[in-house]
């Protein structure tokens, strides 16, 4: 997993959460609450529709377009569970949250990637 996540409130505007992922070059950013639990998550796929449908322009808060409760994952869960979760729900992200609920990173595609082809000494 990448961490520590990118992560925005919920009451940021969309600009705000574009410029943060682009800066920190992720494709999703967390969003959190004031205890740093996950409310929701955006992606860079989100920002193609917004930006085709119109809803970029009148710049909205975070929490009008993003995915509220994302399936989440745990620190100790295994790489091919996650895996398997992210193929069937046709996901590349997956907040990672410790047992309180706090988010400590977040899980892509490109981390499984990394993970099954870094050569093995």
């Amino acid at each position: 997993m990448s961490s520590p996540p990118i992560t925005i409130d919920a009451y940021s505007r969309l600009d705000e959460a574009a410029k943060k992922m682009y800066q920190n070059r992720v494709g999703s950013i967390v969003v959190v609450d004031e205890s740093n639990s996950v409310v929701g998550i955006l992606t860079k796929s989100d920002f193609l529709y917004f930006i085709a449908s119109g809803i970029v322009k009148r710049n909205p808060r975070v929490a009008e377009v993003m995915h509220s409760e994302p399936v989440v994952a745990k620190p100790y869960e295994s790489v091919g569970d996650a895996y398997e979760r992210m193929k069937t729900l046709g996901i590349r992200h997956l907040p990672v949250v410790d047992d309180e609920g706090v988010v400590v990173g977040v899980l892509s595609m490109r981390d499984i990637l990394f993970y099954v082809c870094k050569p093995q000494l």
